[in-house]
């Protein structure tokens, strides 16, 4: 064997990565995750507010039922309003807790007011009410005062506001522009937790229901459900 065989060197050629090549993947990957990102989040709303749709269509489906079963009259949006408060009866507080109170929640537990038993309202929200929370409520466990019913909604103040404006479905003149239940929470960091069960355009023109993309989701008196995106939107039952 000769001597140049002997001590010949093989130039053998390494696949790692040099230090440039690494921050260059990194930045592509830190770019693309730019670009994807918004794109990922702004799905996810629109499948959350798909959600917050269906579970208003399926609390105008319980209002409705409660309609029909009490002479055409929905629940009150609230029931300490002066002389509202002496018709109702037992069927008290917001209009969640009324449709609760007359069982359209089933396996839904009464919760004393301040009673501190958060523990029950939280399995109420979680189970037999869950079509009170709104997918997208970033504090879904605010608590409406009353009864401990957890809601992201609230229910248009127009209606019960005075024994005169607690009228039948039936003679509802604005029953399709006229908004029945929508989002309350956007607001949740200003808003008392008493006031999450009622809706009023003054708040919607303060800013206070951004909700999905600066729209709110609402439930008609008709039944349909749409998004409110004017701050200016008419709450009046009729003209």
């Amino acid at each position: 064997m000769s001597e140049k065989s002997h001590f010949s060197v093989r130039r053998v050629k390494h696949s790692c990565f040099t230090l440039i090549e690494l921050l260059v993947v990194i930045a592509i990957i830190a770019i693309l995750a730019a670009i994807l990102l918004p794109a990922l989040n702004s799905a996810r709303e629109r499948g959350r507010s798909a959600a917050c749709v269906n579970n208003l269509k399926q609390q105008a489906t319980a209002m409705n039922f409660y309609a029909d079963a009490h002479d055409d009259y929905l629940p009150a949006a609230w029931t300490g309003v002066t002389g509202v408060k002496d018709i109702v009866g037992i069927y008290s507080g917001f209009w969640c807790d009324v449709l609760a109170k007359a069982g359209y929640f089933s396996g839904w537990v009464e919760v004393k007011s301040n009673s501190g038993d958060t523990a029950t309202a939280q399995q109420n929200a979680d189970g037999p009410a869950a079509i009170l929370i709104c997918p997208s409520d970033p504090q879904p466990y605010l608590l409406n005062h009353t009864y401990l019913i957890y809601s992201s909604y609230g229910m248009n103040d127009k209606y019960a506001a005075t024994v005169d404006s607690w009228t039948k479905r039936g003679r509802i003149g604005r029953i399709s522009s006229a908004p029945m239940i929508g989002d309350s929470w956007g607001g949740a960091s200003t808003m008392a937790a008493n006031v999450r069960g009622r809706i009023t355009s003054g708040n919607l023109q303060a800013g206070n229901y951004p909700a999905h993309n600066q729209v709110i989701n609402a439930s008609f008196f008709d039944g349909h459900v749409d998004a409110i995106r004017d701050k200016k939107h008419k709450f009046d039952l009729n003209d």
